[in-house]
């Protein structure tokens, strides 16, 4: 029990800090220069769904 309570203690002193560490890196990690081509792939996903659904109901007459 004491255990628990000295990592409550430890968490409520620095887990803000600790929070906002790992707010960063994944902040840095997913707007990393090299992964800007692999985002704007992923963001254009909902578009391509929608042309996709767009060019099937013309085909068939049927909306989506």
């Amino acid at each position: 029990m004491s255990t628990l309570m000295g990592f409550a203690h430890w968490f409520n002193h620095y887990g803000i800090a600790f929070m906002v560490l790992i707010f960063l890196g994944i902040f840095i990690t997913t707007y990393w220069p090299s992964r800007k081509s692999t985002i704007e792939q992923n963001g254009l996903i909902p578009f391509l769904e929608d042309e996709a659904n767009t060019e099937s109901s013309r085909k068939t007459g049927v909306p989506s």
